[in-house]
This record gives C-alpha cells, structure tokens and sequence, in this order.
C-alpha cells in the first residue's frame, strides 16, 4: 500500500492543501484545523450544526493554504490572503451572507472516529460507481490521507493501529 496524497486543512471546513509530509500528535495533523471561521454567537462553522459548530453555507469554496508559516484564505476566483489581513473577515463575511470572524480553533474536538483517517483508492472507485453523477475528483474529503490500494481491503485492521512505514 502506497500513500497517495495527504491533506491538510488549516481552517475548518473550507478547502485544504496537499503535502508532501506531514507530522502528527495526539490532535491529527500538526496545522490541521488550527483555525475556524466563527459566527455572530462564537459557534464555529462547519457543514453540520450541533452544540459547538454552526452550518454555514459556501465554506467549501474557500480555500486555505499555509505560506511562509501562515495562513492564507482564498475566495473564489481570487489569491490567496493572509488571515492578518484586516479587511478579510469583512470580505468572508460578505461572500457568506454573515458576520464571520478567523479564530483559533486549537480547542475543539473534531474527529469522529480518530484524528486522522485513511481513504483506501479502491474505496474512492467504489463510491464513484455507486454514485457516477458524483465528480470526486483527485482530492479527498477533507481531513483524510489518501492511501493507493487496488482491491478489497479489510478496514478492521486500522482502528487504533500506530502508524508505520509501508
């Protein structure tokens, strides 16, 4: 099994980054979800809402990279800022039809099942030929490495596995 592509996503729910290496504590990836795009009451916004996080629509199509140890968002169509940018959160704000502010997000628990979660190539084709109306192109679903495997894989064997070379 090879690794593919591994993401990271600096700002919660908006578009990540590929790397070519990544660190990882007990919170997943080092850089991973660092900072959230807040709402008017502080709840953070995510594609689900719940006692901590709030739907917010759109966030997919902004982007967010790190450059020279820095994170930058991007709107659609436009380059990438940095989140010191003063006039960013007024920018967001209006592409999102809300109040939004960039807060850190070192806090919140964000993993469903763990920190970080593997996305097995054959799993990818499967879900593509279920659902062919479905571009999932060559970025996976945010959070996830992305491990090249050609066949049936039995997943069991994951939960709770320390990571090692392949």
């Amino acid at each position: 099994m090879n690794i593919q592509s591994i993401w990271r996503f600096p700002v919660k729910s908006l578009l990540g980054e590929p790397l070519n290496a990544a660190f990882i504590d007990d919170r997943g990836l080092i850089g991973d979800r660092a900072y959230a795009l807040a709402d008017a009451s502080g709840k953070l916004g995510s594609g689900k809402s719940n006692s901590h996080f709030q739907r917010i629509d759109n966030l997919l199509f902004l982007r967010a990279e790190t450059q020279a140890n820095e994170v930058h968002i991007g709107l659609p169509g436009e380059k990438l800022e940095p989140i010191s940018s003063r006039d960013l959160p007024h920018r967001l704000s209006d592409f999102l039809g809300q109040p939004v502010t960039i807060v850190e997000d070192q806090d919140a628990t964000h993993f469903d099942d763990g920190a970080v979660h593997i996305i097995l190539s054959s799993e990818v084709k499967a879900l593509q030929a279920r659902s062919p109306h479905l571009d999932l192109g060559p970025a996976p679903v945010p959070r996830k490495p992305f491990a090249e495997h050609a066949g049936p894989y039995e997943r069991r064997g994951f939960a709770g596995a320390r990571p090692h070379h392949w």
